[in-house]
């Protein structure tokens, strides 16, 4: 039983949360699955077995680390954006106009341009010259930075036409 939640949590936290950027999505999932387990074992067996009871806090646990990992990815991509608009700041002050991408930001003004999160989807910053962009989890849950005056704006209704994607 052990050994399968753990390969469980791995496998939910590998695609959801590593992957794909899914934080919210690992959460429902492992909370479910910790409470169908508790579940199960109250109403198969009467009481809460040791290893059914130890599973779902594990199902549990791992949910609301899924959470501290969401804050973690998301603080760290502010912290990267305000590295980029300062650059921005700085190229436009010498240029007299912003950059027309990231790159002709690194490696005169920036080392290089950061991934907004470390995950392997939806982990860039977005640009076009009046705002930067990354997702929180997908294109719905997204938040952008005006470049004029670093006004930040989570989850903007028109992401899409802000950066001309589909």
């Amino acid at each position: 039983m052990i050994i399968v939640t753990a390969i469980t949590v791995s496998v939910i936290f590998l695609t959801d949360v590593l992957f794909a950027g899914r934080f919210s999505l690992a959460f429902l999932k492992l909370i479910i699955i910790g409470l169908v387990v508790l579940a199960t074992a109250l109403i198969k067996f009467k009481s809460a077995d040791k290893k059914y009871f130890l599973s779902a806090v594990f199902f549990i646990i791992t949910a609301f680390f899924t959470l501290f990992f969401k804050y973690f990815e998301t603080s760290a991509a502010d912290k990267k954006a305000h590295k980029i608009l300062k650059a921005i700041e700085i190229y436009k002050s010498q240029k007299g106009e912003n950059p027309k991408t990231l790159n002709e930001l690194a490696p005169a003004y920036i080392e290089s341009i950061p991934r907004a999160k470390n995950v392997f989807m939806w982990n860039k910053f977005y640009f076009n010259k009046e705002s930067l962009c990354y997702t929180v989890e997908d294109p719905e849950n997204t938040v952008c930075y005006d470049i004029n005056n670093n006004l930040k704006t989570v989850s903007p209704k028109n992401f899409s036409k802000i950066l001309d994607i589909d």
